[in-house]
């Protein structure tokens, strides 16, 4: 996955810092902050003169630098940057901003000089960085830099800072300005995810949100919720994943119509009434929030012991399965994705990844033939899981994954 940087731009005393660690907390991304380098300098080597700042003050944009090179998944980086006008010696230089990644987002910090102003008396900083100025001082550079082009970089989010943000609000624009990022730099997937995960944490509930991801078999479920997650946690939502597979029935009850029945395939696989008490009721409204990710495992044909776990409000699960949007269970889920592709596709898909499980490419082809493709007939017919599905993503080339349509009357 691509690293992801927002770079917070804005007059000094904007509110850069304060939004920063806003950003930074909720979307689980690192905060590097170019004043925190530069006050470690300050303890470190010392203060002095306005000439010994500046060499201390370039020496921490370098260690700026290096920090946001080496960070894992990206970050949130904070300085007064150099703007087209300055001095060159003057802000933190930002040639090196976009080829950190393709996905980098700038957020403008906006608010009137004359608040800037204020607040940037009214802060107390480290004394190495020789804050002296007067407001009517403070006034004439601040209004000097209003007139300047804003730094060239990435996308931006222009947010107002005058007052406290909606920090919601604020995220989401930067997921979107993230998923213009990965289009344009022939990321569709990346995009997709960015998209996804952006509509699910926008889903307003005092409980855990819960997200079915639904679709034919090899349709590519396991996979999105696996790279989904991720995503979602780097918004800031702790993420509960599991499974339609630990929910199924015992093989005398799964095989009572026949081995291969779709009929069996379709009504007889799982237990949605464990489901339901086990793992969606208790993260639903008015739920416990105490829950068990599974109860079976089909391929021992036993029950699992699985741990009692409990559930923080605002987290995200990511639910993975055949046949989740029939009316029995929607009604469980908030947020849902159904992935759509032709059997034809995941037909070959099967014959690749269940030849072992089968025992060879013919076994797989017949059972899909007989039992899988019919039985999910059946459940495209009756649940119309299209029409039910708050999003349907084409998945037939998962590089080039789309959203198709949404749904947004119901989830």
């Amino acid at each position: 996955m691509e690293r992801r940087f927002v770079v917070i731009s804005g007059l000094p005393g904007s509110g850069k810092t304060s939004l920063a660690r806003r950003l930074s907390s909720a979307m689980g991304l690192p905060l590097i902050d170019k004043d925190d380098l530069l006050e470690k300098l300050f303890e470190s080597k010392g203060t002095g003169d306005r000439e010994w700042r500046r060499t201390l003050s370039r020496e921490s944009d370098r260690a700026l630098h290096t920090a946001a090179a080496a960070s894992d998944g990206g970050a949130v980086l904070v300085s007064f940057w150099h703007q087209r006008g300055m001095a060159a010696d003057s802000g933190t230089p930002t040639r090196w901003l976009s080829p950190l990644s393709p996905l980098i987002v700038n957020v403008r910090c906006a608010c009137p000089a004359e608040t800037a102003a204020t607040r940037f008396l009214a802060r107390k900083r480290h004394a190495g960085h020789l804050d002296s100025e007067t407001l009517p001082d403070v006034l004439v550079g601040l209004r000097a830099l209003e007139d300047l082009d804003p730094i060239d970089v990435g996308p931006h989010v222009d947010v107002d800072t005058s007052r406290e943000p909606d920090l919601a609000l604020v995220i989401a624009d930067i997921n979107a300005a993230f998923a213009r990022c990965a289009r344009r730099a022939g990321h569709e997937r990346q995009a997709l995810l960015q998209d996804l995960a952006s509509k699910i944490v926008s889903v307003p509930r005092p409980h855990p949100v819960r997200v079915a991801i639904d679709g034919v078999d090899a349709a590519g479920k396991t996979t999105l919720a696996e790279e989904l997650a991720p995503v979602v946690k780097t918004l800031g939502r702790p993420v509960i994943r599991a499974s339609i597979d630990g929910f199924h029935h015992p093989r005398e009850i799964r095989r009572r119509r026949g081995e291969l029945s779709p009929e069996g395939y379709f009504h007889d696989s799982f237990n949605y009434l464990a489901l339901t008490a086990a793992l969606l009721e208790p993260l639903g409204p008015d739920g416990s929030r105490t829950f068990r990710r599974a109860v079976f495992d089909f391929q021992t044909d036993s029950d699992v012991d699985a741990p009692v776990e409990h559930a923080e409000p605002n987290a995200v699960l990511l639910f993975d399965g055949v046949f989740l949007l029939r009316p029995e269970l929607r009604v469980h889920f908030d947020f849902s994705v159904f992935l759509k592709a032709d059997f034809s596709v995941t037909m070959a898909r099967a014959e690749r990844r269940d030849v072992d499980m089968f025992g060879g490419v013919d076994v797989v082809r017949r059972r899909y033939q007989e039992r899988y493709v019919p039985g999910q007939q059946l459940y495209l017919a009756s649940a119309q899981p299209e029409k039910r599905a708050s999003v349907v993503v084409d998945n037939n080339d998962p590089a080039r994954a789309r959203i198709c349509h949404v749904n947004y009357f119901e989830s």
